[in-house]
C-alpha cells in the first residue's frame, strides 16, 4: 500500500470540495481486514474515506465521513456504490461539494447525501491498505468533478483497461 503522512494541503481539499476517482478490481475477500481501506485517511470514521466494503471487503465500497461539526469518531455516515466483487475492472467516483457527497459507479451517478461540511485534518493517507484487489489510476481533485467529467474518466480507462483486463 502506499501511505502519505501530514500532508496539510491533501487535509485542506478534503475538508471542502473534492473528487475521489480510481478503478479496483477485486480478487476476494481480506485475510486481515474487516474492512480494508481503498482510499484515504486512516481515520474514516473522522475524515472522508474510502473503505472496501465490511465482511473482509466482500461487500460494496463505501465513503465514510465524520459528522461535521463533531469530528471526534463517534458519529459518521456512510454512502456506498455496487459491489464490485465480481473481479472486473470498476471505475468508482465520490464527489463533494460543499454541501453534497455523491457516489458514482461505472460512469454513472448512483446516490448521494447532503452533508454540511467535512471535518478538516487527518494524520496519514493510505491507499490499498489490506484491500485484496487492485487498485489504478487514483486521481484526487480539489473540485467536485461534474457527472459528464465522471463519464468522461470511465469512458477514457474502459478503453485503457479493458473489459476482462
Amino acid at each position: 500500500h502506499v501511505s502519505v503522512s501530514n500532508y496539510s494541503e491533501l487535509a485542506d481539499i478534503l475538508h471542502n470540495h473534492f473528487t475521489y476517482s480510481f478503478w479496483v478490481k477485486y480478487n476476494g475477500p481480506s485475510s486481515s481486514a474487516r474492512w480494508p481501506y481503498l482510499l484515504g485517511p486512516t481515520d474514516t470514521h473522522k475524515y472522508p474515506g474510502v473503505r472496501g466494503g465490511g465482511n473482509y471487503g466482500a461487500n460494496p465500497p463505501y465513503l465514510e465521513w465524520g459528522l461535521y461539526p463533531v469530528c471526534d469518531g463517534s458519529s459518521y455516515t456512510t454512502l456506498a456504490v455496487p459491489s464490485e466483487t465480481d473481479g472486473e475492472w470498476h471505475h468508482i467516483a465520490f464527489t463533494y461539494d460543499g454541501s453534497v457527497a455523491k457516489a458514482y459507479f461505472d460512469g454513472e451517478y448512483y446516490a448521494q447525501k447532503s452533508q454540511d461540511g467535512m471535518c478538516p485534518g487527518f494524520n496519514n493517507f493510505i491507499i490499498g491498505k489490506q484491500y485484496n484487489g487492485l487498485i489504478d489510476d487514483v486521481r484526487i481533485y480539489n473540485y467536485a468533478r461534474t457527472p459528464a467529467q465522471i463519464l468522461e474518466d470511465y469512458n477514457a480507462g474502459a478503453i485503457r483497461i479493458g473489459a476482462s483486463n
